[in-house]
Formats: structure tokens, C-alpha cells, sequence
């Protein structure tokens, strides 16, 4: 099935009867707040694998990144201070190769 995200908001009833093999979300950096409707409903669907694609993870700040995180593996990326605070320090001791 392919389909928008207008389908997968106005059929949610429908397709939320079937467990799909995949999951793939075009223009994934619209999953950026996992309080958004499109977020709350795609987190319902029964699937087994989770795709996104986006060109532009990171458009503001790190948080972003683990909201798609959060959205492909819930059960690994879990907590957004975690992994803000790993994150940060990481950046901030120059462990990535940068330095704040």
C-alpha cells in the first residue's frame, strides 16, 4: 500500500486492522514532534519494520533527531533527556571530533 499522510489520518480505522511488514515514512522530518496527530496515529499501526526518509534529519536541534529515533525504535530510544544528555556531553568533551 502506498499512500499520504492525509490517507493514513482520514483511514486510520481502516489500516490499523492489518499488520504490515513495513512502515516507510517519505519526508520523515514531519515526525519531529512525537506529539503530532501524524505521530500519535503512525505509533498505532501494527508493523514490523519501520523506514524514514528525509534529507533533512537535524533541522533545529538535536531533539529532532531523536524524535525519529524514538518513532523507528521506541523501545531503544526511549527517553529524550537521555539522549540529550548523552548527546551533549559528548559534544561538549570533543568525542565526536568537534568541540562546543
Amino acid at each position: 500500500l502506498l499512500t499520504t499522510d492525509a490517507y493514513v489520518l482520514r483511514d486510520k480505522q481502516y489500516l490499523r486492522k492489518f499488520a504490515w511488514e513495513y512502515l516507510i515514512v517519505d519526508e520523515a522530518h514531519r515526525l519531529k514532534n512525537p506529539k503530532s496527530k501524524l505521530v500519535q496515529v503512525l505509533n498505532k499501526y501494527i508493523t514490523k519494520r519501520r523506514l524514514a526518509l528525509t534529507g533533512t534529519p537535524l533541522q533545529n536541534d538535536i531533539q529532532e533527531v531523536w524524535a525519529l529515533l524514538n518513532f523507528l525504535m521506541p523501545s531503544i530510544f526511549d527517553n529524550s533527556d537521555s539522549f540529550h544528555n548523552w548527546f551533549a556531553g559528548r559534544l561538549a568533551l570533543g568525542r565526536f571530533g568537534i568541540g562546543l
